[in-house]
């Protein structure tokens, strides 16, 4: 019985689950300034992942670095959400304000 494609599957979705709770902590205290942390992490383990000799271990490497790396891509994303939300926010009082001269 052959248990590496579903030791993956629960290993894919641990890492994703770990991330996302990163991301929300990360960008709750320290906003922009976590990404270097994260671009070198998955730089790291994608180092690692080319120079293991096991295949399970590069791949869950491999998996490791490419999240880690989609959490630069979250972040900013969510960024840009923020910003706007800032930018709603602050029309809205103004818009207010002509109404009622």
């Amino acid at each position: 019985m052959n248990l590496s494609g579903l030791m993956m599957a629960v290993f894919c979705f641990g890492v994703m689950w770990i991330m996302h709770q990163l991301v929300k902590r990360a960008e709750g205290c320290f906003s922009k300034k976590c990404r270097p942390v994260f671009f070198m992490a998955g730089i790291t383990f994608m180092l690692i992942s080319i120079c293991v000799r096991s295949p399970m271990l590069s791949v869950m490497f491999g998996i490791a670095s490419f999240a880690c790396l989609w959490n630069i891509v979250i972040l900013y994303e969510h960024g840009k959400i923020w910003i706007k939300d800032v930018e709603q926010a602050e029309v809205r009082p103004q818009e207010a304000g002509a109404d009622e001269e």
